[in-house]
């Protein structure tokens, strides 16, 4: 029973119990790696100082839940009107998941290009107030950052995350079964505008109101990206 209430409260209870069974019997650290393997919302870091216990049974059952994780890509419904949010599966991933702003910036001003970036633009529309190079660090730091929020199943396997890296440039790659929720208004929008009058457009229309929950990233009214 405790299992399953950490489990469907993983992203408040994993970290605190992580820390908390430090000094543990190994059998509670082996519960705790086979929970944070199937819950979603759960910082990487949980995994991963589990992979590191000294018992061997214990980063067994770590190992474990790791591949449970990649197994199952949770759909993230990322939240724009109104303010920045993002669930995984059913579960809101925190700001502090994301450990600075700026990888927080980063998934929204992708978002708001609507494809690829050029790296070194991206840097500046981030950072502009910031060296360079010193901003080209910052964003790759972002990017893991951001990677580790979203997916942290695949920590070890970039290739295959949400967030495509090249030389050149930046790109989201999205899942049929994401969403984001400018997306769904704008839809439900252009909808409602092409019908003829009548009930139908009326119920079209409302809608597409109740889609609508706010101005878009209103905590970055001002970035040039937005």
């Amino acid at each position: 029973a405790a299992r399953e209430v950490i489990t469907a409260r993983a992203d408040q209870l994993l970290p605190a119990c992580a820390s908390l069974l430090i000094d543990a019997p190994t059998s509670a650290r082996a519960e705790l790696a086979a929970a944070a393997g199937e819950a979603t919302g759960v910082d990487a870091s949980v995994l991963e100082n589990l992979l590191r216990d000294p018992d061997q049974s214990v980063r067994r059952a770590a190992r474990a839940g790791r591949r449970r994780l990649r197994a199952t890509r949770f759909a993230l419904r990322l939240g724009g009107l109104g303010g920045f949010s993002v669930l995984r599966g059913d579960v809101s991933i925190p700001a502090s998941a994301f450990g600075s702003d700026g990888a927080r910036r980063l998934v929204a001003a992708l978002l708001c290009a609507g494809g690829p970036v050029p790296r070194a633009r991206m840097a500046e529309w981030l950072w502009p107030d910031v060296q360079p190079e010193r901003a080209r660090r910052r964003l790759l730091d972002a990017v893991r950052r951001l990677r580790r929020a979203l997916e942290p199943e695949l920590e070890e396997a970039p290739e295959e995350s949400v967030v495509v890296v090249t030389d050149a440039d930046l790109s989201l790659r999205l899942r049929p079964d994401d969403e984001w929720d400018v997306v769904r208004f704008l839809e439900r929008a252009d909808e409602a505008l092409e019908g003829e009058p009548g009930p139908a457009r009326a119920a079209k229309l409302a809608a597409a109101e109740a889609a609508y929950s706010g101005p878009l990233y209103p905590e970055w009214a001002d970035a040039v990206w937005s």
